[in-house]
């Protein structure tokens, strides 16, 4: 079966800025995105969560897919 590629991108990506702007908007230090003079600090976190969403996202995927083939059968 061929495994997504788009989706799960799209998600990781969009988890990560939604999770960044916030971050940004409300000052919390551990959300952050800066990019200022001389340095670039990102945290992790967002990071984690949009590679997690990404994930879930794949699964969800092949699993609906698997549920779609086994109808037609």
């Amino acid at each position: 079966m061929k495994r997504p590629i788009l989706w799960p991108i799209v998600a990781t990506v969009s988890v990560a800025v939604i999770v960044f702007a916030f971050g940004n908007a409300t000052n919390n230090e551990l959300l952050q995105f800066q990019i200022g003079p001389g340095s670039l600090e990102i945290t992790f976190a967002p990071v984690l969560m949009g590679i997690a969403a990404g994930f879930i996202t794949e699964r969800i995927i092949i699993k609906m897919r698997q549920e779609h083939k086994d109808q037609l059968n």
